[in-house]
């Protein structure tokens, strides 16, 4: 059984393939609100169907962060970096690690509206999940491998629906530290940002990426 569910996994994970940043975006209430549509073309549809959800919600349902450790943070309210998960990949039996690091933002009457999120999914490092998480998650009960089809098909159309990133592309860099594992790794905001991703951003946002960039830095070399 476990045979025929690994030609499934192999057509769905690219292990050559680099590490993909993306962003995401949780409300006030800690739900997710946006998620970059890359992310969905790596774990497939399914697993990435977290609009509307909170946090705490999905990490029960795919098994992530079993401390609680990343809600707490969330709950906090308060920026944080270097935490990993891993995150189960739709019609599978694989996980892959994701790191995540997040600052939140606050409106002009410092009313507190959610978390502004980056992360790093490594698919190249995927690893067999023993609950097989990923195995349930194919929609309408069909099979791992008639779901690929679905999940890689429409990459072109995500530019079309409206983006609420404004074009903005993540801009972290990947501390690479040998002698840890994935999990120990730290994600650094880039402090340097292209004129043309900031064109979207208001003046706020440009100065909550420049604290987020000071303050990972000063963890990372702490």
């Amino acid at each position: 059984r476990s045979a025929a569910a690994e030609p499934a996994a192999d057509r769905t994970i690219d292990r050559s393939a680099p590490p993909l940043r993306f962003v995401w975006r949780t409300d006030a209430d800690g739900k997710f609100s946006a998620l970059s549509p890359e992310f969905a073309d790596i774990v497939g549809k399914p697993a990435a169907d977290v609009i509307g959800r909170r946090f705490k919600d999905v990490a029960t349902t795919f098994g992530l962060d079993a401390t609680g450790e990343i809600a707490g943070l969330l709950e906090r309210r308060d920026t944080w970096s270097g935490r990993s998960v891993l995150w189960p990949v739709a019609g599978t039996d694989l996980k892959i690690p994701v790191d995540l690091a997040a600052l939140p933002v606050y409106g002009r009457s410092r009313a507190f509206e959610g978390f502004r999120g980056f992360g790093v999914a490594r698919a190249g490092d995927a690893v067999v999940d023993p609950e097989a998480i990923g195995m349930a998650l194919v929609p309408n009960g069909g099979s791992p491998a008639a779901s690929e089809p679905a999940v890689k098909e429409p990459v072109a159309e995500a530019p079309k629906p409206v983006d609420p990133f404004k074009g903005e592309v993540p801009a972290l860099t990947i501390v690479p530290k040998p002698e840890r594992r994935f999990a120990d790794k730290v994600i650094r905001l880039a402090e340097h940002r292209q004129p043309a991703n900031d064109k979207g951003l208001s003046t706020l946002e440009r100065s909550a990426f420049r604290e987020i960039g000071e303050r990972l830095k000063k963890d990372s070399s702490g």
